[in-house]
């Protein structure tokens, strides 16, 4: 799909689209206890939420108007931290992932949700 949408503008809505889609497969792994999936999909969720200020960097350098995604990015950025502020009230601090064959992990679910929020409100 990334290649349907061209141009800067076109990069950052793409960006913007796969964050909003992982954050809500976050959402839904975390309301179903899978932790450890849930962990993956937010981070896939930050990392496409930090590649969306660079393309309205680059298209604003070739001087397109960009008013509008600005308006677009804040309301996305509100309402992801209001997400992830339930999700932090829903979800244990800290939970063991044992799999079945392997050893066990450590897995910081509260420090986690915590930085996505302050990645998304340091775009604020």
């Amino acid at each position: 799909m990334k290649y349907w949408y061209f141009g800067n503008l076109g990069q950052f809505t793409y960006n913007l689209k796969q964050s909003d889609k992982y954050l809500v497969e976050a959402k839904t792994l975390f309301e179903y206890k899978q932790y450890f999936l849930g962990m993956n999909a937010l981070d896939k969720s930050n990392l496409y939420f930090i590649n969306t200020l660079p393309y309205l960097s680059k298209a604003k350098l070739e001087y397109k108007d960009i008013n509008k995604s600005r308006n677009v990015l804040s309301e996305a950025i509100l309402k992801h931290v209001d997400v992830l502020m339930q999700l932090e009230k829903d979800v244990p601090v800290v939970f063991i992932w044992s799999p079945e064959k392997s050893t066990s992990t450590t897995l910081e679910i509260k420090k986690t949700i915590d930085r996505s929020i302050t990645v998304r409100q340091n775009y604020l």
